[in-house]
């Protein structure tokens, strides 16, 4: 199945040659943002000239972006998205003359367009949900395009941006990368390095609500300074302790996902791959998109600011986090609550699934000014169950006049202002 994936992969990038000039289209998530990093690096080297632009979705108000951008006969590229927006794609084919590829890893339902050029694990058998990220299928085609091995960190980043696993082509990539010491594995606490209180406090992923507070509960550890400058035994001490606090409501997932594998990237702006994914995340959901993408073209100039964004980000993600209890809504099998904050919706909807309602599937609402989008989160046991949420969530939303999509354990939508009940009623019925 790898091999047909790298098949694709080889005619993508054959249809890339062709061209002196592509317009790459990306997702603003961690995974869409090291997608087209990767992308872009591999054009550059190839001699070809590129404009890219990070967006939340793909709707229609792609088209007059691409009118005042492109010229008939160039060549457009999707990343992170694309498969499941085939009427889409037949439109900007037929009214703005463009060749079309896609590098993505959603699960799509009929055909994709006519003459469009795709990679996509779901068409080989692989699981895009969990095996192979887009940034690994993006490295798959910068592979094909020349001699790119020192791109497979950004490949990881997008993997673990979209809490996928080392397995399937993942793991392909990652061995590949460690044999030519492009990434080094080393176990240990999954946090990001910093400062120990400051980074207990900030993170969201995984997340801790600690009564006490942080510097109470360190200080009872006789645990400070950095998480990278802890001796493995107060690591581990540190590791253990955290776990007692959160597996009374964690999912089984995350608290498995407290120890284990990090990854440092030894040709990127900073080593520590949880920092630089959370960093390439939280400027996407803010708009800075134009800062993430320089990050990931190794520009350190934006570290600093990158860095506020992320610390923002955050600490405004862990304000919505402590007062869910208070306004969570349940319905037989799903839960759902209206977020406050437009930029949070999927961190939000990620924390409550694996850290305070692992149960029952979570739909996170925010009302913003001409659309409500919707962020839905389930765990692996979940989708084991048989619940596919990509499916709920675009038949629902399509029953409302929006759209839906994703994968079957994340899946995003976006509906008309005033239809949240009735969606919210869709929901219910599905489930």
């Amino acid at each position: 199945m790898i091999e047909r994936l790298k098949d694709a992969a080889k005619r993508v990038a054959s249809r890339i040659r062709e061209h002196e000039f592509v317009r790459v289209i990306s997702h603003h998530d961690a995974d869409g943002i090291t997608s087209a990093g990767v992308i872009c690096h591999a054009l550059v080297r190839s001699g070809i000239q590129f404009h890219a632009t990070l967006l939340p979705r793909l709707d229609e108000e792609i088209f007059n972006l691409l009118a005042e951008s492109t010229r008939e006969g160039d060549l457009l590229l999707f990343c992170d998205m694309g498969s499941n927006q085939g009427e889409i794609l037949r439109k900007i084919q037929r009214e703005l003359g463009l060749e079309i590829a896609v590098i993505d890893h959603h699960r799509y339902l009929g055909e994709i367009s006519p003459g469009v050029s795709q990679i996509n694990p779901h068409d080989v058998g692989i699981e895009g949900a969990f095996e192979v990220s887009a940034s690994g299928c993006a490295y798959l085609v910068a592979e094909k395009l020349g001699d790119n091995l020192d791109l497979a960190g950004l490949a990881i980043l997008g993997a673990i941006g979209d809490k996928q696993r080392m397995i399937g082509v993942n793991r392909e990539i990652l061995d590949e990368a460690v044999r030519n010491g492009i990434v080094t594995v080393k176990e240990g606490l999954k946090l990001a390095d910093g400062d120990l209180k400051e980074e207990l406090e900030l993170s969201i992923d995984p997340y801790f609500k600690i009564e006490e507070g942080i510097g109470k509960f360190l200080d009872d550890l006789g645990i400070d300074g950095r998480l990278w400058d802890l001796s493995p035994e107060d690591e581990m001490r540190l590791a253990d302790a955290l776990i007692s606090r959160i597996k009374m409501r964690a999912s089984e997932d995350a608290i498995a996902d407290i120890v284990g594998d990090r990854y440092i990237l030894h040709h990127e702006v900073i080593p520590d791959s949880i920092k630089l994914m959370q960093m390439l995340d939280a400027c996407g959901k803010m708009r800075k998109t134009g800062l993430a993408l320089s990050l990931c073209l190794r520009d350190p100039r934006g570290l600093d600011e990158a860095s506020e964004v992320r610390v923002d980000f955050q600490r405004r993600v862990v304000k919505e986090l402590e007062g869910v209890d208070e306004r969570i809504r349940e319905r037989e099998g799903f839960r759902y609550i209206f977020a406050e904050d437009r930029d949070i919706t999927g961190a939000l909807a990620g924390g409550i699934i694996r850290y305070l309602y692992p149960d029952k599937p979570i739909f996170v609402i925010n009302r913003l000014e001409s659309i409500t989008k919707i962020s839905a989160r389930g765990t692996r046991a979940i989708v084991s169950s048989g619940i596919d949420l990509s499916e709920i969530m675009r038949i629902a939303a399509s029953k409302v006049g929006g759209v839906g999509g994703g994968h079957s354990i994340a899946a995003g939508g976006a509906i008309p202002v005033g239809s949240e009940e009735e969606f919210i009623e869709a929901i219910d019925e599905l489930l």
